[in-house]
């Protein structure tokens, strides 16, 4: 096996801002990268518009395309993600992306832009604990602002891998070199040979 380090490229778009936000994030290795966050129109037209005009180069890139749309007008252009989501485990993907960037930036593994307030302040997310002992996080989304709601979005979406996303076969994959025997290949062969 090779020591590559993969880096998995991808854009964000929130329609849940208050103005619909696009990022360009990357994560290599354990690190993710927020390389630029801009403003987008507020007409879902030319948010299309400029979508189209991207996923060409984007599929070329093997960039995936994550779009947080509650209206679900943009369905079929990328891959669907939100903070309000259950995730395989019952918990909601807010709570899991409030406890990866704490760790992400305790570690020193996220960076941001420079521009724009990137910060949550402690007092819009509250960790409580219930009855039961399981551990959540309250909320005030009223108060979230723009960036930090797209920066849990990024790392939502760098870090729950999804086996439809573009590159996710190419990761899996990325750690053989040319020649090696790959697992489904010796999966195969072992029952090909098996009636020999």
């Amino acid at each position: 096996m090779s020591d590559k380090k993969f880096i998995n490229n991808a854009v964000v778009l929130s329609l849940s801002c208050s103005q619909p936000y696009a990022a360009a994030v990357a994560m290599k290795g354990d690190a993710i990268h927020i390389m630029n966050a801009e403003p987008k129109p507020r007409s879902t037209t030319k948010i299309k518009e400029w979508i189209e005009s991207k996923l060409e180069r984007w599929q070329d890139n093997n960039t995936t395309f994550f779009i947080d749309d509650p209206t679900g007008t943009l369905a079929g252009y990328g891959y669907h993600i939100s903070l309000e989501d259950k995730l395989h485990d019952g918990a909601f993907a807010i709570h899991s992306a409030i406890k990866k960037l704490n760790a992400l930036s305790s570690s020193g593994a996220l960076t941001k832009p420079n521009t724009g307030n990137w910060d949550i302040p402690s007092s819009l997310i509250n960790h409580r604990v219930k009855d039961t002992g399981e551990s959540y996080y309250q909320i005030d989304w009223k108060n979230l602002q723009d960036l930090p709601r797209l920066m849990l979005l990024c790392v939502h979406a760098m870090t729950s891998q999804d086996v439809l996303q573009t590159n996710y076969l190419m990761q899996m994959y990325s750690f053989y070199d040319e020649g090696d025997e790959l697992p489904h290949e010796s999966m195969f062969n072992a029952i090909q040979n098996r009636g020999q």
